[in-house]
C-alpha cells in the first residue's frame, strides 16, 4: 500500500490505478485521515475539512446542496467540494478524485 506501506498478499483486495501506479490497501481507501486525504485530490494537494461559509456549495460527486456550517472536505488549488457522505463512503463517481491523473481508483486482488 503507498500510503501505510503494508505488504499485500495473495488474494488481498486492493484499490489502484495503472496508470498512475497508486495502490492502497481497503483499510486506507475507507479511512478518512490526512494521510489518505492527500490521495482524493486530483493534483495531490489533499483534501481538508471545512464547513460551509454560506448555502452556495454543492458536492462535486453527487450534486447536495450544503447549508451554511455543513462540514464538507476540499482543495482550493484544486476547486474541488465533496460532502463528507462522498467522502466517507465512495461511490464510482468519488472514485475518480482518489486518483491523482484523475483516471479512477479501480478495486483488484492481488495476484502473488
Amino acid at each position: 500500500c503507498d500510503q501505510c506501506k503494508k505488504k499485500l498478499s495473495k488474494g488481498d483486495g486492493f484499490h489502484g490505478c495503472k496508470k498512475c501506479s497508486v495502490t492502497m490497501c481497503r483499510d486506507c481507501f475507507k479511512k478518512p485521515d490526512e494521510v489518505v486525504a492527500e490521495a482524493n485530490c486530483p493534483g495531490k494537494h489533499g483534501l481538508r475539512s471545512y464547513q460551509a461559509p454560506n448555502d452556495s456549495l454543492s458536492c462535486d460527486q453527487c450534486k447536495k446542496k450544503m447549508a451554511k456550517g455543513d462540514g464538507f472536505h476540499g482543495c482550493k488549488t484544486c476547486s474541488v467540494t465533496m460532502c463528507r457522505d462522498c467522502y466517507k463512503n465512495p461511490t464510482s463517481a468519488s472514485v475518480e478524485a482518489n486518483c491523482p491523473g484523475k483516471h479512477g481508483l479501480r478495486s483488484y486482488q492481488a495476484p502473488n
